[in-house]
């Protein structure tokens, strides 16, 4: 065993709270010896037995020397630089032994690169993945986030969508959830997601844009529209005034330094739409990932049935959402049959796992000129109906109050 992990043994057996906080995990130390204690400790604290020498000796079965010679440790209170090093040290036997087993993928290049994204992420989220744990692990993990929320003062935890009434209601874009903006044809689904980009990129969130629909240029030309509030028709077709130019070169400045990422694919397979979130996520540290949309995606995939296609990318999205740890918002298209009424979750396209998937379903349902934002399904809040104005020539939603400002 290491000194780094003899350390941080002897500080989880001296406070049991840097187990908690740190997230260590036995697989994570080098060597049979450190990981039989660490996993002795582990059993423990789920069982809800204090994990002292006395009883990690008994749970281990032995190593009752090698147990007490961890408690020379002093004091836990630098127990993060020594978690860190446990952790790096980790990390880099992970990446050797990935170099060896890419040697044996070599032959396969797509499966290897897709293995290889794998264990990247794997090893990038340091080990920390699902596992059966007590109620009171899960419990302290809320209670932290219930200060955490209580600490920010009516502040929304997620990433704000840019229209402050559908924050009120879905507090923001969260980690880990996967939310759906369901609308019919031309009513403004990609405008929508396209406003939610800029706001998270004009408040400095690291935001990625995987477009099937559309080009990465409209995309472009949508936020210069909403930016500069010139016409995107005239945008378009270049019958700009010459007070446009200034205007428009500075926005076309800021969106420049935006931290914003696209990938830009009309044939984009599902296996295309992971690899490229993993590699918004893993190399360049995007927080948020907006999805236009995913009916498209299935049209490229797999053989089989296109329903069952639909299913697998709903799937995929939620499960990239929690594993890559941000909110995933993705487009979806509604069947005709909403047209000309109130729209509701049944009226999903093309299959209903998309409604079982959405942690949070948005609706957008237009009626004589006028729009709402309709939240339809909420996990842990509430729902509603958000009244919004679309304004067409920017190609913007905002607060039906700000219509007249």
């Amino acid at each position: 065993m290491t000194q780094d992990e003899r350390v941080l043994l002897g500080q989880i057996l001296l406070d049991e709270s840097v187990y908690h906080d740190s997230g260590i995990k036995p697989a994570q130390f080098s060597d049979a010896v450190s990981r039989r204690i660490a996993t002795a400790i582990s059993e423990l604290i789920s069982e809800g037995v204090k994990p002292d020498i006395l009883n990690v000796s008994q749970k281990a079965g032995g190593l009752e020397a090698e147990i007490a010679g961890l408690t020379n440790v002093g004091s836990s209170a630098n127990w993060k630089y020594y978690h860190k090093r446990v952790q790096e040290a980790y990390q880099g036997r992970e990446l050797e032994r990935l170099a060896s087993e890419i040697k044996e993928h070599a032959k396969n290049p797509g499966s290897a690169l897709s293995m290889i994204e794998d264990r990247l992420l794997s090893i990038y989220s340091e080990g920390n993945g699902s596992e059966v744990v007590r109620s009171w692990d899960v419990a302290r993990k809320v209670l932290d986030r219930i200060e955490a929320r209580y600490k920010m003062h009516g502040e929304i935890p997620g990433i704000p969508s840019g229209i402050s009434k559908l924050d009120e209601t879905i507090l923001g874009f969260e980690d880990k959830k996967l939310y759906y903006v369901g609308a019919r044809p031309s009513v403004g689904k990609s405008a929508l997601l396209g406003n939610f980009a800029a706001a998270a990129c004009g408040l400095g969130f690291k935001t990625g844009m995987i477009t099937i629909e559309s080009a990465g240029t409209e995309l472009v030309t949508r936020i210069l529209a909403t930016e500069t509030n010139i016409d995107s028709r005239r945008l378009m077709t270049g019958r700009l005034d010459e007070k446009d130019f200034g205007w428009l070169m500075d926005s076309a400045s800021k969106i420049a330094e935006w931290p914003l990422w696209l990938y830009d694919d009309p044939d984009a397979t599902i296996d295309d739409v992971r690899r490229r979130m993993r590699q918004m996520v893993l190399y360049h540290g995007v927080q948020i990932i907006f999805v236009d949309y995913v009916q498209l995606i299935a049209r490229n995939g797999r053989s089989g049935e296109y329903r069952d296609r639909v299913a697998e990318c709903s799937i995929s999205l939620k499960a990239a959402a929690r594993s890559l740890r941000i909110p995933v918002v993705s487009a979806a298209q509604l069947t005709r049959d909403s047209q000309g009424r109130v729209p509701t979750l049944a009226d999903f396209a093309d299959n209903s796992q998309i409604e079982k998937d959405a942690d949070v379903a948005i609706l957008i349902h237009r009626e004589k000129g006028n729009y709402w934002l309709k939240v339809e399904k909420h996990r842990d809040g509430k729902t509603g109906d958000v009244p919004v104005t679309f304004l067409p020539a920017t190609v913007r939603f905002v607060n039906r109050a700000m219509e007249e400002e």
